[in-house]
């Protein structure tokens, strides 16, 4: 009897851990959508929140209840590749996802559900592998991929994509420190 006492108690706090995470999470998409910060009627910040990916529907929702926001900004928060992936199908045309660890999956996520034409994927993780993905996409005009790992491979497929598309106008693919080694091996690869 002491032992099935011991489970059942077991359950039971695992149910109200699982609840009291819920309810938490829940609290905390809330609170942020109530301290969102629009900055007009088409821009709305919910930065440093520390949302996370279950946060996410939440915000969709009141997204799609305020369908005159067209510009997101989640920057600064704790989302991955899962939080992108629900983003992506979100009617909006720019999206800062900066200091959100998305990683290459997220970024391949964003890059072929996505309309948006403008991303700020900086300080995310992304790879060459994302880099690549997010080159593919004809939708983007802006992007800000800086503080990445894009790597040789990642900034060539950039390069193949300026010289297709006179829409892409701005592009920031890899950290200062990086850039000048980068566009010079481009530059002799296109010769």
């Amino acid at each position: 009897m002491p032992r099935e006492k011991n489970n059942i108690m077991s359950i039971l706090f695992l149910l109200l851990s699982t609840t009291s995470a819920l309810a938490i999470a829940q609290n905390r998409a809330e609170d942020c959508i109530r301290r969102a910060k629009p900055f007009n009627d088409m821009q709305i910040k919910f930065s440093y929140c520390n949302l996370e990916n279950n946060d996410i529907p939440q915000i969709i929702s009141f997204l799609k209840e305020h369908p005159s926001f067209r510009e997101v900004d989640l920057s600064a928060n704790h989302i991955t590749a899962d939080g992108a992936k629900l983003l992506a199908n979100v009617a909006i045309w720019r999206l800062f996802l900066d200091g959100n660890a998305i990683g290459d999956t997220g970024a391949t996520y964003l890059a072929e559900k996505s309309a948006m034409t403008w991303l700020d994927l900086s300080s995310t993780d992304i790879g060459a592998e994302g880099a690549k993905a997010l080159a593919k996409n004809e939708a983007l005009s802006n992007l800000n991929l800086a503080h990445n790992h894009i790597s040789d491979e990642g900034a060539i497929a950039f390069r193949k994509k300026v010289n297709q598309s006179i829409f892409l106008m701005l592009m920031i693919i890899i950290s200062v420190q990086m850039a000048q080694l980068a566009w010079r091996k481009i530059n002799n690869s296109a010769i």
